[in-house]
């Protein structure tokens, strides 16, 4: 009997141990195990401790605790499911989403070999002191912040060496997104050529302001 356990031990940790040194493809960011991240959301606020929990099998993150720093336990925990993020992705940051002063948080959610990719966002309530999920921030494709201008910039590329894409500007009005402006550029090849169409947020309704015919790169 004593011989059995001693072997069951040995096999169990031996699964252990294989599990844990299991090879992640060279394209892919390791993120099993615990990540820590640091980031100061307010000037007026004690930076927060944010830990990433990785799944060790799945390799993505699972669970994101939010800590006050010097403060033991969590005071919020965040569970979720994400893609395996590429080789040195910034997978994790904080940044302030809807310009009101206070960073957010967002965790690469997909991404695609034209360098597609989409985020899942959380933005920080100062009166609650929490971080809620956004969906409408969720839906955009590689989003871009200015934020002297208050303005978010979409882009997808479809492929054709970035010929094919879609462009989007979106503005924060009342808390909710709604698109100003947007290009879209699709190959029609009866034609052999490339359509662009603009269109722009005119008395609360898109409407186009430009058709053009792009003639198709030569090499």
């Amino acid at each position: 009997m004593k011989h059995f356990l001693t072997t069951l031990l040995i096999l169990l940790w031996m699964n252990y141990v294989f599990s844990q040194s299991k090879q992640i493809s060279k394209i892919l960011e390791d993120v099993r195990g615990i990540h820590i991240f640091e980031f100061q959301i307010h000037k007026d606020l004690k930076p927060y401790i944010f830990k990433l929990y990785g799944n060790k099998k799945s390799n993505h993150i699972e669970k994101i605790e939010i800590i006050i720093k010097g403060e033991a336990s969590p005071f919020q925990s965040i569970y979720t499911i994400s893609q395996s993020p590429y080789k040195d992705a910034k997978y994790f940051e904080a940044v302030d989403m809807n310009f009101d002063g206070y960073k957010d948080i967002k965790l690469l959610d997909w991404w695609g070999a034209t360098g597609n990719k989409g985020y899942r966002c959380w933005l920080y309530s100062p009166e609650k002191k929490r971080f809620y999920i956004n969906t409408d921030l969720w839906k955009l494709c590689s989003p871009q912040f200015d934020y002297k201008k208050k303005k978010i910039y979409e882009y997808s590329n479809g492929g054709h060496t970035g010929m094919i894409y879609s462009a989007s500007t979106w503005t924060l009005i009342g808390g909710k997104l709604i698109c100003v402006g947007s290009e879209s550029q699709e190959y029609v090849k009866e034609k052999n050529h490339y359509l662009r169409k603009r269109f722009k947020l005119i008395n609360g309704k898109m409407v186009e302001v430009e058709q053009k015919i792009i003639k198709e790169k030569t090499y």
